[in-house]
């Protein structure tokens, strides 16, 4: 049973997580395509392990034949190199829809070929060869009353639950337009038809909740699917009301609730955002890879044509551009295919050029709560040596303090190769046939520290427990100094009232520093709230003075007569 890495979300619970950012080396090439065999990847291979195994699984839509090719690379690689075959089953020119492990061990992708076959979702486990996924209804294109006919064309990047089911758009321009769920038994189900929101008003097509997903993803605590809707040959698609004057729609972000989810294309579907097209970017229309969305904490990031972007559900007000590509020298310029959220917390992805013609950039954006979260281009890609026109990344293990991402260039790769002057089309961007590459990313020390209970009284004790990964040497701060085991408890007594906070400062692998703090709320003393006949209180008001207060008044005052 091969198993896909999945990234966690950092829960901080009470404690208060400062971990400092992760720094990237130089990229590492894997494998470079050449003229023989697979050629020019669109998507990034996904990783998947199974027991003590580990390797790279991935499509190219192009090869020294007719066909596209499937692929693997055992990783670490031990002198078997990559393993490819021709992807005949796939048609030609097809594999440019989503590749996604379902969490059971397969891979799941689509097919939406130009010709040699029909539009195709398929299975693949690996060692063996990717198969129809499909068995109900037997033939997905056959008319509405036996199949979904032209809706079933597999576009955009998929998205699985963690149950087994797979989640994938379909559509072609003004009709057909489709999200569909994939079960695990091979069950395809739409579940919404987006044609149920089309009119045609003044003869201008209106979609006004978009037509076709372009990438989705899946928040499986809250049962909750969210996808990016493209505009594709129509006038309208979103609402017209909700872009600036003189700008126009461009797609949409949208929500569907999982537990309402129902066959025949009607479950619900809640616009969350319409994009303008000019002040924010467009979602294109495309089998994949050309915009993306995550989900990292409480939000949602995603890329535009132009931008990258954030939103955080539950608020409507919160949608925000945290990045607009092209506008800066240096700067990456066209985000390009899957985003990933590596377990420092940031978003990573890339670009396809760069302002000045460059062949790509990776980079990374670090969330900053309600603030402005930071942006930086983390490296230029070399045509020659790392390939040209990245293609996204996907996550990778965690060894020893270090995260591997993984990622595949579409043109580059060989001594001589050369960036073209048109980034759009493939044909002229860049020669070569593209790369395979890892991203070892050194992560911050990750701190967990919790105080149990965090608010007391006066004379009451509270335990701090902390557990470090990937850090060392130590050190608590403030009331709590000293250093400190990478786990362990201690047992505090406060002697005041007031907020202490306890810090927990390491290094990290990279030579840098983390830090984690929680903070202890202490109450005073019920003794110590002074008034009525309890007397003590240090506020006053008609209580007798204390014995050992009397005390020391008798004595002062024999003093005062043994000196007269």
């Amino acid at each position: 049973m091969y198993r896909t890495l999945i990234t966690p979300r950092r829960l901080l619970g009470a404690a208060l997580l400062l971990t400092a950012t992760s720094t990237l080396a130089a990229p590492r090439v894997l494998h470079t395509f050449g003229a023989a065999g697979s050629q020019r990847p669109h998507l990034p291979p996904s990783y998947l392990t199974a027991d003590d195994d580990a390797g790279l699984y991935g499509v190219t839509v192009a090869s020294d034949g007719p066909n596209g090719t499937y692929y693997s690379l055992a990783l670490p690689d031990e002198g078997g190199g990559l393993q490819s075959s021709a992807f005949e089953a796939a048609g030609v020119g097809g594999l440019y829809t989503g590749l996604v492990a379902s969490g059971d061990g397969d891979l799941v992708l689509g097919s939406n070929p130009f010709f040699g076959t029909g539009p195709t979702v398929f299975r693949w486990t690996p060692g063996s060869a990717p198969v129809n996924a499909v068995s109900d209804p037997a033939d997905p294109t056959a008319d509405p009353e036996e199949g979904y006919g032209g809706d079933f064309q597999p576009r955009g990047l998929f998205a699985a639950d963690g149950d087994g089911n797979v989640y994938l758009g379909g559509g072609r321009a003004r009709t057909g337009n489709g999200l569909f769920r994939l079960t695990p038994e091979g069950r395809l189900d739409q579940l919404v038809d987006f044609e149920n929101y089309y009119q045609e008003i003044d003869n201008k097509h209106y979609y006004h909740k978009g037509q076709y997903p372009a990438a989705l993803v899946a928040d499986r605590d809250a049962g909750v699917l969210y996808g990016i809707n493209v505009r594709h040959q129509s006038d309208v698609s979103g609402d017209p009301e909700a872009v600036p004057d003189g700008d126009e729609t461009a797609g949409t972000l949208f929500r569907v609730d999982l537990s309402e989810a129902q066959a025949g294309g009607n479950t619900p579907v809640t616009v969350l955002h319409t994009f303008a097209l000019n002040a924010e970017g467009g979602i294109l229309s495309s089998d994949s890879g050309q915009q993306a969305l995550v989900q990292a904490g409480d939000r949602l990031y995603g890329t535009t044509t132009r931008a990258l972007w954030r939103y955080r559900p539950g608020d409507p007000d919160s949608f925000a551009l945290v990045h607009t590509f092209g506008e800066n020298a240096d700067d990456g310029d066209t985000p390009w295919g899957p985003l990933v959220v590596a377990e420092d917390g940031a978003v990573y992805g890339t670009t396809r050029r760069t302002t000045d013609g460059g062949a790509g950039t990776l980079f990374r954006v670090t969330p900053a709560g309600e603030g402005e979260d930071n942006y930086e281009v983390l490296h230029v890609f070399d045509v020659e040596t790392d390939g040209a026109l990245p293609v996204g990344l996907v996550p990778g293990p965690v060894t020893d303090g270090t995260q591997t991402l993984y990622g595949a260039t579409a043109r580059g790769g060989n001594a001589g190769d050369t960036l073209g002057a048109s980034a759009g089309d493939l044909n002229d961007a860049a020669a070569g046939y593209g790369t395979l590459y890892a991203w070892d990313l050194a992560l911050p020390a990750d701190i967990r520290i919790s105080a149990d209970p965090q608010n007391l009284t006066r004379g009451d004790s509270t335990t701090l427990s902390w557990t470090v990964t990937g850090g060392v040497n130590c050190v608590g701060e403030g009331d709590w100094a000293g250093n400190k085991a990478l786990e362990g408890s201690e047992t505090l007594t406060p002697d005041l009232d007031g907020d202490y906070t306890y810090t927990l400062t390491c290094e990290n692998n990279d030579g840098g520093t983390a830090s984690a703090s929680v903070t202890v709320t202490v109450a005073p003393a019920d003794s110590d709230a002074g008034g009525g006949d309890s007397g003590g209180g240090s506020s006053g008001g008609g209580g007798s003075l204390p014995l050992a207060a009397l005390g020391l008044f008798g004595l002062l005052l024999v003093t005062a007569i043994g000196v007269d």
